[in-house]
């Protein structure tokens, strides 16, 4: 059965400079044996890129924004569509964490998520 792919609400999907942070997980698993060299193998054999960040948004989008994830993200289980902000390539993403608004000025929102890339879709 194949995940149903879903593209990216009517909000603003710029993440702003200051906080941003992506990369590579750590796909290595390490252990020390108590006799001979210390060794490692792959968790995984796909390598995920994870995204931290906040996105400015008004009251509107917010809510409308936190629909999308309670209703169609299914609070994080669904994946969506997502142009990775330094790749500038679609990939396939997930939230690992719900969305969480800080009031920034007036009627505007800082939105601090977190993303994790999954298998299909873009570059990996």
């Amino acid at each position: 059965m194949r995940n149903i792919i879903y593209t990216w609400p009517a909000v603003p999907f710029e993440f702003e400079k200051a906080g941003y942070k992506d990369g590579l997980r750590d796909n290595l698993i390490r252990n020390n044996p108590d006799i001979g060299p210390a060794m490692s193998r792959a968790r995984t054999t796909f390598t995920p890129y994870e995204l931290l960040g906040k996105i400015e948004m008004s009251a509107d989008e917010v809510n409308l924004f936190e629909d999308y994830f309670l209703n169609i993200l299914k609070s994080g289980k669904n994946i969506f569509e997502f142009i990775h902000p330094r790749k500038q390539v679609l990939m396939h993403w997930r939230m690992v964490e719900p969305p969480k608004p800080v009031p920034y000025l007036g009627n505007f929102w800082h939105v601090h998520v977190k993303f994790i890339q999954v298998p299909g879709g873009g570059a990996s």
